[in-house]
């Protein structure tokens, strides 16, 4: 009897041991931009999580095109654990919609006969506007923020416009910002045939820190438009000539 619990013990062992597995899980694994300008860079945080009972590995990231970044925090993942996939897309000279979807690999357990085949996508979308005073129902001027010092010119602030085209009043809500870096204000309506301001504020720790990055709004109009404008800050000094890109996911709402 005691022969026989021992082995029923050890193939329960066996079986728990040979059935772990590594998991990918993307909370959110499609983003919408919206209306964005030309010749601009945006960015995105998408966090990927280790759900299996395994260790998780991404083997391999495949951006889509050369538009199209993929930094990753880190490739080894404890079970439990996450990490930050920052996505950055520039839209060059591309015109209207546009779709890239990054491929991702891991050590997920699949045939080897299927190993051409990614274990996931992460989807952008983004609506290229030629014409950044063209976009409905507001348009934002500027749509492009850049904060570059000027000579002995700090620039650590700025204000942008938006104009509200429509018959109707509009709240502009914040999806996603740039906080680590700065703070964005939206104002909280825009009046029907009106303007209203918003403005960034870069925080005083990161004037001597370049930057790429975008924030985005949506409003409350019956499509939810959305809008993610670009911010740049370029500084060129003996003692900081890298570039941080900013992450998005602290100010996701």
């Amino acid at each position: 009897m005691k022969q026989i619990t021992q082995f029923l013990l050890a193939t329960a062992l066996l079986s728990s041991t040979s059935s772990a597995a590594p998991r990918l899980e993307i909370s959110e694994p499609e983003f919408n931009f919206g209306f964005v300008p030309q010749h601009a860079d945006l960015s995105h945080d998408f966090w990927l999580y280790s759900t299996g009972d395994d260790s998780l590995k991404i083997t391999r990231i495949v951006p889509g095109c050369s538009c199209t970044k993929t930094p990753l925090e880190k490739e080894n993942m404890a079970a439990g654990d996450s990490t930050l996939l920052h996505i950055m897309l520039d839209t060059k000279t591309f015109t209207r919609k546009i779709t890239k979807g990054p491929r991702i690999w891991t050590n997920e357990n699949k045939p080897e006969s299927d190993a051409m085949t990614p274990d996931t996508f992460i989807m952008v979308h983004a609506d290229v506007m030629i014409d950044p005073l063209a976009t409905t129902p507001i348009t934002i001027k500027p749509f492009k923020l850049d904060l570059t010092p000027v000579g002995k010119l700090v620039r650590d602030k700025m204000t942008f416009t938006l104009t509200n085209t429509s018959a109707t009043p509009l709240k502009p809500t914040l999806v996603v910002a740039p906080t680590r870096f700065m703070e964005v204000t939206l104002p909280e309506t825009i009046p029907a045939g009106g303007s209203a301001t918003g403005t960034i504020e870069l925080k005083k720790e990161y004037l001597n820190t370049s930057i790429a990055c975008s924030f985005t709004f949506q409003l409350d109009d019956a499509l939810q438009t959305r809008f993610t404008v670009p911010v740049k800050r370029t500084v060129v000094s003996p003692a900081n000539t890298a570039t941080d890109i900013a992450s998005n996911a602290t100010g996701k709402k």
